[in-house]
């Protein structure tokens, strides 16, 4: 009887894992980004040639975009059932690597 909150615990922090993983390839999401129009921008989750974590837009933006960093997206939700969940940034940003973080402040 014991162990039973260690294997309470252990399963916990198993659940909790996922939250923290990368967005997978394709993964339809709508943003918030300066510089696009105006409300959401829906797109899917996809890897630049440098490697970078991408939304790929479903619609050029009128100033012409048809994709965002994910360290440049003010706000993103993820498609979940029929509907969309807020889905927080800081751990996906946090995975990407030095040069994709520094390459929104250009």
């Amino acid at each position: 009887m014991r162990w039973l909150p260690v294997a309470v615990c252990i399963a916990q922090t198993m659940i909790a894992v996922p939250a923290l993983a990368t967005l997978p390839k394709d993964t339809p999401v709508r943003i918030r980004a300066a510089g696009l129009d105006a409300g959401w921008s829906e797109g899917k989750i996809g890897v630049s040639p440098a490697g970078c974590t991408m939304v790929y837009l479903k619609t050029k933006t009128k100033a012409g975009y048809t994709s965002v960093a994910l360290v440049a997206v003010e706000q993103m939700e993820r498609q979940q059932g029929g509907g969309w969940v807020a889905e927080p940034l800081q751990p996906h940003v946090a995975q990407e690597s030095k040069a994709c973080r520094d390459a929104a402040n250009d």
